[in-house]
């Protein structure tokens, strides 16, 4: 594999039966490197139970809510405590996470004139200070992209009820290293929509596209460590829901239509990947191959 390819870090082991196929993370929580940053989060795919997560960098403080330590009135002022999932703050201020690695608190900072809108490009008023960006009201600055911040009525937000209003996007709950709940832009994992060098991956409770670093393998039964191990098309999982499968932590598997096990391996048949029910619109199809 070229030493240039990136690769979604995302440390294979443990799964936890609740949500979607076994797809392998090995701390108990999975780990994707993001092309600027990284970030680390526990999380299960929808159906079977599989383990997506995002690579982390470690911090000294995390909290598995994001609502946690904001206030949710709407009378705040410039300088004072907010909620950035219900942004109360006067006209011309955003709610925002500052300070290095976004654990310096929540605070109503000026929106800079001819602000960037959300999927382009930004940057930080202050380096590494963080306590401002350049991007629009509603969204926060990072690895580089301005992105809208989850939202939820309120009065408080939790992390059950945090939602993105655009339907092309998920909630990331574990961005800026657990710091804050941005929304992410969505894959399909059956429609081929991520770039030529990318695959679509299952990242947290959703799909996001990522570098394809399978370097010309990554099929369906190769061996496999990193979810970004697999080509386009298939995912890494368990080796005993892959036949025959030779790799120490898992195998690589295929995604497929419900109903059609073409893309399987002998022996293998496509199993929804979200409980019934719990699939997100236009996701109710998608299955993955596994030996039942």
């Amino acid at each position: 594999m070229p030493s240039a390819m990136r690769r979604v870090t995302l440390p294979l082991v443990s799964l936890l039966l609740a949500c979607g196929p076994d797809t392998v993370a090995d701390d108990g929580g999975a780990t994707t490197s993001a092309s600027t940053g990284s970030t680390t989060a526990d999380s299960t795919s929808p159906s079977t139970g599989a383990v997506a997560s995002t690579s982390t960098s470690s911090t000294d403080e995390t909290t598995d809510d994001p609502s946690a330590g904001f206030i949710g009135s709407s009378d705040v002022g410039p300088g004072s405590a907010c909620n950035p999932y219900v942004d109360g703050c006067p006209i011309g201020f955003k709610c925002r996470h500052i300070g290095p690695s976004y654990f310096g608190g929540v605070r109503c900072v000026p929106v800079v004139d001819d602000p960037v809108p959300v999927g382009e490009p930004c940057m930080s008023l202050d380096g590494s200070d963080n306590t401002n960006d350049d991007c629009e009201r509603g969204a926060i600055c990072i690895t580089g992209t301005c992105r809208s911040y989850c939202t939820s009525a309120p009065p408080f937000p939790n992390e059950y009820d945090l939602m993105c209003e655009d339907p092309n996007t998920w909630c990331d709950r574990t961005a800026g290293g657990n710091a804050l709940a941005v929304c992410i832009p969505s894959c399909h994992p059956l429609q081929g929509d991520c770039p030529a060098d990318e695959g679509c991956y299952p990242v947290a409770d959703g799909f996001q596209c990522a570098l394809d670093a399978s370097g010309g393998v990554g099929t369906a039964g190769d061996r496999c460590e990193l979810i970004n191990d697999c080509a386009q098309g298939t995912f890494c999982t368990f080796g005993d829901v892959v036949p025959d499968c030779a790799g120490s932590i898992g195998c690589c598997s295929s995604f497929c239509t419900i109903g059609d096990d073409s893309p399987c391996l002998p022996g293998q048949v496509c199993q929804p990947w979200f409980e019934r029910g719990e699939a997100p619109p236009s996701y109710e199809d998608v299955g993955a191959c596994m030996l039942p």
